[in-house]
C-alpha cells in the first residue's frame, strides 16, 4: 500500500488554510508529579475534573471518551489501584450520567480493548463533566465525554487480573464532539482538542506529544493546539490518519551502537522483523500512547531476544532481563539501541529511522504484578490477533503529533531527544518564523546519560533468550564443549606434555647446566574491562513551541 507521505523539517512552516487566525497559543498540560506502573515507570498528565476540581492523573492517548476510574473501581482491592486519583461523580454538581441514552451500552455496560497480549476488561457508564487544565480554571472543557469505570482490570496472558493505577485522557477525534443518538434529541459530548479550538483557546484541533522517560528524563510533554519543537530531532514524517488511528508501515528492526565499542559480537544487525514475506516486506503498526508495550509478532520479539540476555516469561508474555549476566549492564548503560525503520517517501528520503536506546527498554515490573521489582524488556506479542502497536515504551524516544483539522486528518512522527533537553519551553505563535526542531543532534541529547564502551573492549559470549513465546516454561540455554571436543583437548594436552618431557631429557643430556632456574617468569595477557569516564551533560536549551497548522503542505 502506497501512502501519500511527506517529509518536512519545519512543522510550523505548513501554510494556513481554514485555521483560526486568533493568535491563540498552544496549551500545555501539566505533567504529573508522580510516576506510575506497575510496568513503568511512566509519567501521566494531571487534570482537574468536576465542580469539586478533583485532581486526577491520566495517561494521554486514544480518541473520543476519556476513561476515568470511579471511586468504586478500587473498593474491593488495595493500593496501588487508582493511585493516580479516582472520581466520585456524586460530589460534582456538573456531573451528568443521565443525558446520554446509549441503549446498547446501558443494556451491556462492558468496556473491552486489547493492546498486544494485554487485555482490558471492565464495567462502566458514559457520562459528562467539566475538565480543567489547572485548579484555577484558566481553561476548561465543559461536558467532556468520559467513560466512568466502576470495575476494570488489566488481564495478562495467564488470566491474572490486576487493577490499573490510572485511566487515560483521550486526545480528540476527527469530529469536534462525540454525538450520542437515541429516541430523543441527540446529545453532544465535548472532546478535548475540538472543544478548545471552538472556544478559540487554541488555533487548531491538534496535539504534540512526547512521552519522555520518568526515570531518565525528559519529562512528558503534551501540548494542545501545537507542539514543543525541542522534542523533535531531525526530519518529520507526515502521513494521513487511517480510520482514526496513527498507522504506519514498519519495514525493519535492527540493533546498533551509536558510538564507542559494541556490547555485542557485532556492531550492527538488521532484518529482525522476521514475520514478513517477500510480497509484503512490512507490517502495519499503530502508535498507541495509552498502551505500555511493543506489541510485535512472535518471531520479531524472539529474533531480538536472541541477541540480548533475556528470558521469556509465559505468565506475563514479556521478557525478563538476566541482570546477573555481564552483558546486561554493558547493553543498558552503553549507547546501544533498537532501531525501527518506517516507510516514507520524498525527494531524497524513502525511510525514517527511530532509535530507542536499550536504556529506555530496561523497564520495571512491580507489585501487584510481581513480588519484587523486576527489570523487563517490553516486547509482548499479541496472543490472538495480528494487530501490532508501539506504545509508551517506543514513544519514550519518538515524537507523535496529530492535526485533526487537516483534510484528511494528519499525523506526524519524528525522533525525540534524550535527557539533555530543557524543561522551560517558550511559546511561538503562527506568525513567528522559527525553526521547528531542536538544533541539537540526537546523540548530543544523550550525552552524559550513557557510558560508551572502549573500542577494543572484549566481546562477551551472547546469552540466549530463553524459551520463545511459542514454548512453555522459561529457561536460558547454556552451551558447553561436546564430548568429542573435550577428548580431543585431553589427547592434545597429553601429547604436548610427552613432547616437553622428551625435549627436557634430550636437552639435559647435552647441557646439564641448562636446567638451573633463571628467575624469569612470564604470564599470558588477559583482557581487562575498561570503565570509560562518564561525559558531562550539556546545558539547557531553549525549546520553542509551535502550532500544528490546519492547512495542508503545498508543493
Amino acid at each position: 500500500m502506497v501512502h501519500p507521505w511527506v517529509f518536512v523539517s519545519v512543522l510550523a512552516s505548513l501554510p494556513l488554510s481554514n485555521a483560526k487566525q486568533s493568535g491563540s497559543s498552544p496549551l500545555q498540560l501539566n505533567t504529573s508529579s508522580k510516576s506510575y506502573g506497575p510496568d513503568g515507570p511512566w509519567h501521566a498528565v494531571t487534570v482537574w475534573l468536576g465542580s469539586e476540581r478533583t485532581a486526577i492523573d491520566l495517561y494521554p492517548g486514544g480518541q473520543y471518551g476519556s476513561i476515568i476510574l470511579s471511586d468504586q473501581a478500587c473498593e474491593s482491592t488495595s493500593s496501588p489501584c487508582g493511585s493516580g486519583g479516582v472520581f466520585n461523580g456524586r460530589n460534582s454538581i456538573t456531573f451528568d450520567n443521565h443525558s446520554i441514552q446509549y441503549d446498547a451500552f446501558k443494556s451491556n455496560p462492558v468496556i473491552s480493548w486489547d493492546t498486544g497480549a494485554l487485555k482490558y476488561r471492565g464495567v462502566a457508564e458514559y457520562a459528562m463533566d467539566r475538565l480543567a487544565g489547572d485548579r484555577d480554571l484558566h481553561w476548561t472543557v465543559q461536558n467532556l465525554s468520559i467513560i466512568l469505570a466502576s470495575n476494570i482490570s488489566m488481564v495478562y496472558p495467564d488470566g491474572s487480573r490486576y487493577p490499573p493505577q490510572v485511566g487515560k485522557l483521550a486526545l480528540g477525534s476527527p469530529a469536534v464532539n462525540q454525538t450520542f443518538t437515541a429516541d430523543g434529541p441527540s446529545i453532544n459530548a465535548s472532546l478535548l482538542t475540538g472543544s478548545l479550538e471552538e472556544q478559540n483557546q487554541v488555533s487548531s484541533s491538534s496535539y504534540g506529544l512526547h512521552v519522555g522517560s520518568a526515570s531518565l528524563g525528559p519529562e512528558l510533554s503534551l501540548w494542545i493546539g501545537g507542539y514543543d519543537a525541542s522534542r523533535i530531532t531531525g526530519l518529520v514524517s507526515v502521513q494521513p490518519i487511517q480510520d482514526q488511528w496513527c498507522v504506519i508501515d514498519l519495514l525493519d528492526i535492527g540493533i546498533g551502537v551509536d558510538h564507542g565499542g559494541s556490547p555485542f559480537s557485532f556492531t550492527s544487525r538488521d532484518r529482525l522483523l522476521t514475520d514478513v514475506s517477500s510480497s509484503a516486506p512490512s507490517i502495519s503498526v499503530t502508535m498507541d500512547p495509552s498502551a505500555p508495550y511493543l506489541a510485535l509478532p512472535n518471531s520479531t520479539c524472539a529474533a531480538i531476544a536472541k541477541n540480548i540476555p533475556v528470558t521469556y516469561q509465559t505468565k506475563y508474555g514479556l521478557y525478563f532481563w538476566n541482570v546477573d549476566d555481564v552483558q546486561y549492564q554493558r547493553i543498558v548503560t552503553s549507547p546501544s539501541y533498537l532501531s525501527f525503520t518506517f516507510r516514507a517517501s520524498g525527494p531524497s528520503i524513502t525511510r525514517l529511522v527511530i532509535k530507542v536506546p536499550f536504556k529506555l527498554l530496561n523497564l520495571t515490573l512491580e507489585a501487584p504484578l510481581i513480588d519484587k521489582p523486576t527489570f523487563y524488556f517490553p516486547c509482548q506479542p499479541p496472543q490472538d490477533s495480528s494487530t501490532y502497536s508501539l506504545g509508551r515504551a517506543f514513544l519514550q524516544a519518538a515524537f507523535l503529533g496529530v492535526n485533526w483539522d487537516e483534510e484528511p486528518p494528519t499525523w506526524y512522527l519524528a525522533q525525540a531527544p534524550g535527557p539533555n533537553t530543557s524543561s522551560s519551553p517558550f511559546q511561538i505563535d503562527f506568525g513567528d518564523n522559527v525553526a521547528a526542531s531542536s538544533t541539537a543532534s540526537w546523540n548530543d541529547t544523550w550525552e552524559g546519560s550513557w557510558i560508551p564502551l572502549a573500542d577494543n573492549s572484549s566481546k562477551p559470549n551472547q546469552t540466549s533468550s530463553g524459551d520463545s513465546p511459542n514454548s512453555s516454561g522459561s529457561s536460558s540455554s547454556k552451551r558447553g564443549l561436546t564430548a568429542g571436543a573435550k577428548a580431543g583437548i585431553a589427547i592434545g594436552c597429553a601429547a604436548i606434555v610427552i613432547a616437553v618431557l622428551l625435549g627436557i631429557v634430550f636437552y639435559r643430556r647435552r647441557s646439564p647446566e641448562s636446567l638451573k632456574p633463571t628467575g624469569s617468569s612470564s604470564s599470558s595477557p588477559q583482557a581487562q574491562f575498561q570503565h570509560p569516564v562518564e561525559l558531562a551533560a550539556t546545558g539547557d536549551r531553549h525549546r520553542p513551541v509551535h502550532e500544528l497548522n490546519a492547512g495542508r503542505a503545498q508543493d
